[in-house]
Protein backbone atom coordinates (compact mmCIF):
# COMPACT_ATOMS: atom_id res chain seq x y z
CA UNK A 1 0.00 0.00 0.00
CA UNK A 2 2.74 2.46 0.98
CA UNK A 3 4.68 1.69 -2.18
CA UNK A 4 1.62 2.34 -4.38
CA UNK A 5 1.01 5.69 -2.69
CA UNK A 6 4.67 6.56 -3.10
CA UNK A 7 4.65 5.79 -6.83
CA UNK A 8 1.47 7.83 -7.33
CA UNK A 9 3.01 10.72 -5.41
CA UNK A 10 6.27 10.69 -7.38
CA UNK A 11 4.49 10.34 -10.74
CA UNK A 12 2.14 13.24 -10.03
CA UNK A 13 4.97 15.40 -8.71
CA UNK A 14 7.10 14.70 -11.79
CA UNK A 15 4.28 15.99 -14.01
CA UNK A 16 4.33 19.31 -12.15
CA UNK A 17 8.09 19.68 -11.63
CA UNK A 18 10.68 18.99 -14.33
CA UNK A 19 13.49 17.82 -12.09
CA UNK A 20 12.96 16.31 -8.63
CA UNK A 21 16.25 16.38 -6.72
CA UNK A 22 15.14 15.42 -3.19
CA UNK A 23 12.27 13.50 -1.71
CA UNK A 24 11.29 14.42 1.87
CA UNK A 25 9.23 11.70 3.54
CA UNK A 26 8.48 10.45 7.02
CA UNK A 27 9.38 7.08 8.49
CA UNK A 28 6.38 5.34 6.95
CA UNK A 29 8.32 5.34 3.67
CA UNK A 30 11.39 3.64 5.18
CA UNK A 31 11.47 0.78 2.67
CA UNK A 32 14.40 -0.63 0.70
CA UNK A 33 12.37 -0.62 -2.51
CA UNK A 34 11.63 3.11 -2.13
CA UNK A 35 15.28 3.94 -1.43
CA UNK A 36 16.28 1.88 -4.49
CA UNK A 37 13.69 3.58 -6.72
CA UNK A 38 14.81 7.05 -5.67
CA UNK A 39 18.48 6.18 -6.07
CA UNK A 40 17.87 4.70 -9.54
CA UNK A 41 16.11 7.91 -10.60
CA UNK A 42 18.81 10.23 -9.18
CA UNK A 43 16.54 11.56 -6.42
CA UNK A 44 18.12 12.07 -3.01
CA UNK A 45 16.06 10.21 -0.40
CA UNK A 46 15.45 12.22 2.78
CA UNK A 47 13.51 9.64 4.77
CA UNK A 48 13.66 9.24 8.54
CA UNK A 49 14.84 5.74 9.41
CA UNK A 50 14.02 3.86 12.60
CA UNK A 51 16.40 4.30 15.56
CA UNK A 52 17.10 0.56 15.66
CA UNK A 53 17.75 0.24 11.90
CA UNK A 54 20.47 -2.12 10.76
CA UNK A 55 23.33 -0.57 8.82
CA UNK A 56 23.62 -3.67 6.61
CA UNK A 57 22.78 -3.01 2.96
CA UNK A 58 20.57 -6.07 2.34
CA UNK A 59 19.92 -4.93 -1.22
CA UNK A 60 19.85 -1.16 -0.75
CA UNK A 61 23.09 0.79 -0.58
CA UNK A 62 21.16 4.08 -0.52
CA UNK A 63 19.28 3.03 2.62
CA UNK A 64 22.50 1.80 4.25
CA UNK A 65 24.10 5.22 3.73
CA UNK A 66 21.02 6.99 5.10
CA UNK A 67 20.99 4.75 8.18
CA UNK A 68 24.67 5.36 8.89
CA UNK A 69 24.26 9.11 8.49
CA UNK A 70 21.14 9.36 10.65
CA UNK A 71 22.32 6.99 13.39
CA UNK A 72 25.51 9.02 13.80
CA UNK A 73 23.27 12.06 14.41
CA UNK A 74 21.24 10.17 17.06
CA UNK A 75 24.37 9.62 19.13
CA UNK A 76 25.06 13.35 19.43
Amino acid sequence: MVQKLFLLFIESASKIVDNISKSLMDGAYDRRSIFNYLSKNDIEPVIKVRKNSSSKARGSIARKLAVIEQLSDYDR
